[in-house]
């Protein structure tokens, strides 16, 4: 089900936390990775992160530390206490990824393919570009930390073949009441949309799998192209030159504001204000000031130079 050599290549000697929850997904890569320790050469240990949003979660520790043992892997229980302001999901996740990264190199989780196509359904909600709709890679840098290593051996398997799996080779496992609360977006689409969708077209998960894969292709060439117009329109003093970024034509002009601000932020940012941005690019004149801020970046054109 994994590529064991890659994903072992891949993580070479970093030490690596297995983010296992307790959950089918999770109990079946901690299965699968514990029965194939020996062609590991770094450092493994299981981290499990206790939100304490449920009454049993003491419970599901236990499980995932006796499963740890089994297999002879260190197990950590981290109990962080989820901020209740905002979006409690978006909370939770935050916490869960500090705990994850905190004195490790690399992390492996057990996302799967149903998982990628609910992000990029969520993505295509927010009116995310081609990045967003990249979905999830493969191998990549963590988003809370951009040094830590952030593998997911199992997007390219259905979960229906992981419950499938568990349930031959008898994997236990616990179930988070919670994820049967369709108030949360994500639960929504799981338990109500998505099987709408499998019913009516079977192969949709993995078409949208697929599509994830085209997307991230896209977002490649779109960067390789940024950087030819980048060395085109910048200037002998760090800045860039207006009349030619407007000779670029506004799409190949958006596509380099994104690059510039994904390059120096580690993240995108709304498309929507980049697009407001261009427009103002392309219509100005010599005497305009116009100016773009997201995220620790500000981009002002000051007569015919683009500042950053």
């Amino acid at each position: 089900m994994i590529d064991i050599d890659t994903l072992s290549s891949r993580l070479g000697k970093r030490r690596t936390a297995l983010a296992i929850s307790g959950g089918v997904d999770s109990m079946v890569l901690l299965h699968i990775i514990g029965n194939n320790i020996d062609r590991f050469a770094c450092e493994l240990s299981v981290v499990h992160v206790d939100h304490g949003l449920q009454v049993e979660s003491r419970s599901w520790s236990d499980a995932v530390h006796e499963a740890s043992r089994a297999h002879g892997i260190p197990c950590t229980t981290y109990r962080v206490d989820v901020p209740r302001e905002g979006n409690l999901e978006n909370q939770a996740r935050r916490s869960r990824y500090i705990a994850l990264t905190v004195g490790h190199e690399a992390i492996v989780t057990a996302h799967h393919m149903d998982d990628q196509a609910e992000t990029m359904m969520m993505k295509m909600m927010r009116g995310s570009g081609t990045k967003g709709l990249s979905g999830m890679p493969e191998y990549g840098p963590c988003w809370i930390d951009g040094s830590v290593l952030h593998c997911r051996p199992m997007l390219a398997i259905s979960r229906e073949e992981i419950v499938g799996y568990a349930r031959v080779c008898g994997i236990g496992h616990v179930e988070d009441p919670s994820n049967g609360d369709s108030s949360y977006d994500r639960n929504w689409l799981r338990n109500e949309i998505f099987p709408a969708i499998r019913s009516r077209k079977p192969d949709a998960v993995a078409n949208m799998a697929r599509t994830a894969a085209i997307m991230s292709e896209a977002v490649e060439l779109s960067s390789a192209l940024a950087e030819i117009d980048l060395a085109a329109v910048s200037r002998g003093d760090g800045t860039l030159d207006w009349p030619s970024l407007v000779r670029l034509g506004r799409t190949r002009a958006k596509n380099l504001i994104i690059h510039l601000v994904r390059s120096r932020t580690g993240n995108g940012c709304g498309t929507h204000h980049i697009e407001e941005f261009t427009d103002g690019l392309m219509s100005a004149n010599s005497d305009s000031r116009n100016e773009f801020r997201s995220k620790g970046i500000v981009i002002r054109k000051i007569g015919h130079k683009i500042v950053l």
